[in-house]
């Protein structure tokens, strides 16, 4: 711990400081991406919570499987899947009955 003593204070100025140590407008531009990167995420969290990502699996055995839980579709949307160049309705409650 002693050699922390010997430490100098300095002073790096570049991108986001300047060579008074000031923030420069690089800093700020820099710290408005991360709030809207943040701002972003909660609401894909917010959206993930009212819609639920669906699952969906592959084996050469089976196939293909899609699933959803109920709570996505516990408001009576419709799903809409897409099947090579067919496009199928199914109303979700129906869909998670037979899933």
């Amino acid at each position: 711990c002693r050699n922390l003593l010997n430490w100098k204070i300095c002073k790096v100025a570049g991108r986001f400081y300047d060579e008074d140590g000031s923030p420069t407008e690089a800093l700020a531009q820099a710290q408005a991406l991360i709030e809207e990167g943040q701002r972003l995420q909660t609401r894909e969290n917010e959206r993930k919570k009212q819609f639920p990502p669906c699952n969906s699996e592959w084996s050469s055995t089976g196939g293909s499987r899609v699933w959803c839980s109920k709570q996505r579709y516990s408001l009576g949307r419709v799903a809409k899947w897409r099947l090579a160049e067919d496009v199928v309705l199914i109303p979700c409650p129906l869909l998670v009955q037979f899933l």
